[in-house]
């Protein structure tokens, strides 16, 4: 449960909840579990905030800080994070159907088992990220940069991966490009690229 005077803060509204943050550094707020549901919260500072298990779905985040912040289980679907800064993040378990990450930084987030289907992550960076187990079926990566990302059992089914950077990742296999949209080619790790320019072998009989 969340820590009442932390919440009662956060309802006051953002100027005053941004300025006990900056007065208390120190203070790891504590909002677990809580309705926040179509809420505004633009360019608010919720770095470290333990919002796990909370209901966000359709709340406003863009600009948002949640650095570090624990996300554990929590529902986003819907949810405006475009520019948010959620470097270093938890969303263990997330759900964050139709979400919109715009050009949001969520790099070495634990993004593992989180479920982005249908969601915008175009242009977003998610460099170091582990993806392992995602759900990214139907999600946009238009543009995303995914350098250094586990994407381990990743679905990536109707996935839009074009001109989305693959440099350097872990897991990615070329099932699951098969398996996305392409129109306009990503960039793909060496170990893909040169397993497509190899000859095709024809077996006798």
């Amino acid at each position: 449960m969340a820590n009442q005077e932390h919440l009662k803060l956060l309802k006051q509204g953002i100027p005053i909840w941004n300025a006990w943050r900056r007065a208390n550094p120190g203070i790891w707020p504590d909002l677990r579990e809580t309705n926040l549901i179509g809420v505004n919260l633009v360019g608010t500072d919720l770095h470290i905030v333990d919002l796990s298990e909370s209901d966000l779905i359709g709340a406003d985040l863009r600009e948002a800080d949640l650095r570090g912040a624990k996300l554990n289980g929590v529902h986003l679907s819907g949810a405006d994070l475009r520019e948010a800064n959620l470097i270093g993040s938890v969303l263990h378990g997330a759900t964050l159907c139709r979400a919109d990450f715009g050009g949001a930084n969520l790099g070495a987030s634990n993004l593992s088992r989180a479920d982005f289907s249908g969601a915008n992550l175009g242009f977003a960076i998610l460099i170091r990220t582990n993806l392992s187990a995602a759900n990214l079926s139907g999600a946009s990566l238009h543009r995303a940069i995914l350098s250094e990302a586990d994407l381990t059992g990743a679905n990536l089914s109707r996935a839009d991966l074009s001109k989305a950077i693959f440099s350097d990742v872990k897991g990615l296999t070329q099932e699951q490009i098969d398996r996305a949209l392409t129109d306009e080619k990503p960039i793909l790790p060496e170990y893909l690229l040169r397993l497509s320019e190899r000859p095709m072998v024809y077996q006798k009989g």
